[in-house]
């Protein structure tokens, strides 16, 4: 006879910090898709500026913000 117990541990969790960022910064990197939202929650995007995405995830999300 066995006998499983199963616990669940949270492992760690998401915590959004949003800041607004200078007008004149030219390149962004974004390291999560929670980061990417971050960002846009006190921050719009501007013509002249560049972004770096680390990993497909973020780099989709980077693409809906458009």
């Amino acid at each position: 006879m066995f006998i499983f117990t199963f616990c669940t541990f949270e492992v760690y969790a998401t915590l959004k910090h949003s800041t607004e960022i200078s007008e004149d910064t030219e390149v962004v990197v974004f390291t999560s898709p929670s980061n990417v939202e971050a960002y846009f929650e006190k921050n719009k995007w501007k013509a002249t500026q560049q972004s770096v995405a680390m990993g497909d995830a973020t780099s989709k999300a980077r693409l809906w913000k458009n």
